[in-house]
Parts: C-alpha cells; structure tokens; sequence
C-alpha cells in the first residue's frame, strides 16, 4: 500500500493502524510499548501500532477529556493513511474512552471509516436519569445546613458525650457536601453552562430579590438547566454499539469488576431506597403528623389552661415533633451516602454526578457487542492480577492478533 508523505515524499503505507490505550492509574503501562508482547505480535503481523496517553485518573472529566484527544488523534491518522483499517485495543476504562471517541469521531465527521475496537476487561458504563424532586433537594440542603451549623456550635463551646452522635452526622453530612462540591469543581461545564452561570444571571436581574427567585427555583426543580443534565448523562452512558464494531474480552475473576459489582449493589440499595427517601422529604402527610398535633395541643393548652401549662406542652411536644424530624433526616442521611459512596468507585466526580443519575456497570455496552469470556487464569505461579493479565496473556495476544488482521476489509462507511 503506498502513501504520499506531508512533504511530497511517497512512502509504504500501513493496512491497518493499531492504537493502545491503558486504563486508570496505568501511567506506566508496559503493554503499549514497543517492545511489549502485543506491540510485537501486532508489529509483525504488519500493523501499525500507536500508543494513546492520557491523565490516567479515576474520574469522568478526565475520560471525557481523554475521548475527545483520542477523537483528533483518530482523525488525524485516518487523514493520514485514509485507505487503513483503524482499530482499537483499550484496557479497563481506556475501553470507555474508546468508545465514547468513536462516537464523537462520528459526530465530527458523519461519512469517517469504521473504527473497530477491542476492549480488555473493561467495566461499561450504563447511567439512568435520577427524577430530582426540587423540594426534596431544599429539604435535605435544609436539613444538612442545620446539622452542620448544629455539630459545628456544640463543638465549639466545647465537647460532651451526649453530644457525638450530633456530630457523627454532621461529619457525615459535610463528607457528603464536600464530595459533592469537589465533583462540581471538576466539571466547568456545571459551572458555566449549568446553574451558577443561571444563579448569576438571576442576582444580576434582580439584586434585592434574587433569594425568593432561587428559592422559587430550587422548590419547582428547575435549579440545574434540563439541557446540561441530559449532556452529562449522555457522555456517562456507554454508546451503543455494533457486533463487528467491538470484541469484548473478559476473563472470570476480574478483581476490578468485583470491586465494582460491590458499589453497584450499593447503588441498588439507595436506588430502592430513593422513592422512599423523596417520599418522606416531601411528604405533607408527614410533616402534617409532627407540625399539626403541636399546633392543635398548645392551642387546646392555651384555651381549656388544663391540667398541664401550655409552655410544659409545647416543651413535651416540641421534643417529639424534634426527635421525629430528627428520624427522618438521619434516614435521608444514611440513603444519601449509601448513594454516592455507591458513586466513588466511577471516579472522584462519582458522588457529583449521582445527582444527576443512576450509575452501574456492565459485562457489555449497549447494542450487540462480540464477547470473548475467558476462564480463570489457572497458572499457580502468576503473579498479575486477572485484571491486568489479559494484555500479557499469549492466547489473549493471539485471539487480538486474529481477529484484526484475520477479519475482512471494511467495506463502505460504518
């Protein structure tokens, strides 16, 4: 195959280019060097191969970043060799990046070559709207400012034993604020295009009363802008893809897809848990069980001067209606961090983004993939992890080496 050079130069062209991408915190990663099995096996078949880096961190800004860097290096080595096959071969959640460049590569450029892809023990990302209740949102930030400022004014005039509890929550609740608002930091489009862009907006129209309007907002579930939470969920979801377009590889016993599978039954549990949650914050029927027996016994108290004074039932009462409130926040609470500590296994932006939606992972993306399930690497002596054996795994090396330069040339546009 022969190609003309930038510089007018006439040159071999390669019949198909090979890009490696390793997975999180894999700066270092061997196996896409030169001198690496599968480098050497794709080499010798006569491939092309190009190594892919990026930030290697364990969150969804920098793999969003990373796919659309890997979209222009697509670009620009299909504009270089434009009769080559371009292929894929990613590890862990390189495979995401992968796919998600494939599919902004589409966007950019409709009639673009097929770009094939092969995923080593990478966990899919699925996401699923989260229904945001407005008044649950103000009910629960409430409730967390008030636990807060509660934990932060026993503690400063000094702590006592009874007071611990008050301040387990309140440590739990800013955990969970700071986790979130360090995931909004990440993301400039949450601070741009999304609702602090919009509350800046509403404190310039109206300086004297912007609170009643972000209040107002916050209440009808229009804080965040509809058009920024769809965004974001479709750049969590896995693209769906074809069955000649991605071979999956798996091997049983991946340590990673273990781990994850336990934050994904977290995240069952508080998706269980959520109806309720909202149920219970934004319930009249409750709140009318703790406020209106308050109202009706000190009334009674004030009109019939029974046997208790009014200030003893107001005082009784009080401390009911507090304790059940109480109750309800704690319970709110403890779902909520079950939900984003259910989110930290996707990344430090996890528990920012499972305000937005419902994440899991899945053996396969959307759409008909080709899976490869191996059986569990039965050598005594190895020290790799299942997870990172694959790419150093000879059958593995093979299978790839088959089926990129055994497969049929791609005809047409994908």
């Amino acid at each position: 195959m022969i190609a003309t050079s930038p510089d007018g130069s006439v040159r071999d062209a390669p019949d198909t280019v090979v890009t490696l991408i390793p997975g999180t915190w894999a700066g270092k990663a061997a196996w896409i060097r030169a001198d690496s099995p599968l480098s050497s096996a794709l080499t010798t078949a006569g491939c092309q191969v190009v190594p892919f880096e990026w930030s290697h961190r364990n969150c969804h800004r920098a793999r969003a970043r990373a796919a659309v860097r890997l979209a222009e290096q697509l670009q620009g080595q299909i504009n270089e060799n434009p009769g080559a096959r371009q292929w894929v071969v990613a590890h862990s959640h390189g495979g995401n990046i992968a796919l998600h460049a494939v599919r902004c590569l589409r966007k950019s450029c409709a009639d673009a070559p097929r770009v094939s892809t092969v995923t080593l023990a990478t966990p899919f990302i699925h996401a699923r709207r989260r229904a945001l209740s407005g008044p649950a949102v103000f009910v629960l930030a409430v409730f967390s400012a008030v636990v807060i400022g509660w934990a932060w004014t026993l503690l400063a005039h000094g702590p006592h034993w009874r007071d611990w509890p008050v301040f387990a929550v309140g440590a739990l609740v800013a955990t969970d604020a700071l986790a979130c608002m360090a995931g909004a930091c990440m993301h400039p489009g949450f601070r741009w295009r999304g609702s602090l862009r919009w509350l800046g907006r509403r404190v310039n129209a109206n300086p004297e009363g912007w609170t009643f309007d972000v209040l107002g907002a916050v209440l009808r579930g229009e804080f965040i802008r509809p058009g920024y939470r769809s965004e974001l969920i479709s750049s969590l979801h896995s693209p769906t893809v074809e069955p000649a377009g991605v071979l999956v590889v798996r091997a049983a016993g991946d340590e990673a897809s273990m781990s994850l599978a336990a934050g994904q039954f977290l995240g069952w549990i508080s998706a269980m848990l959520n109806p309720l949650l909202t149920k219970l914050l934004t319930s009249k029927w409750l709140w009318g069980v703790i406020i209106a027996p308050l109202t009706i016994l000190v009334a009674a108290a004030l009109v019939t001067r029974s046997v208790l004074p009014a200030e003893r039932v107001v005082v009784y009462v009080s401390v009911v209606a507090g304790v059940a409130a109480a109750a309800v926040g704690v319970l709110a609470a403890a779902v909520v961090s079950v939900m984003l500590a259910a989110a930290l296994p996707f990344g430090w932006d996890g528990p920012f983004l499972s305000i937005f939606a419902s994440c899991s992972t899945e053996a396969a993306p959307p759409g008909q993939a080709t899976i490869l399930q191996l059986e569990p690497f039965a050598d005594a002596g190895r020290r790799m992890l299942a997870h990172s054996g694959l790419y150093g795994s000879e059958a593995v090396i093979s299978t790839i080496v088959a089926h990129i330069c055994g497969s049929p040339q791609a005809s047409g546009r994908g």
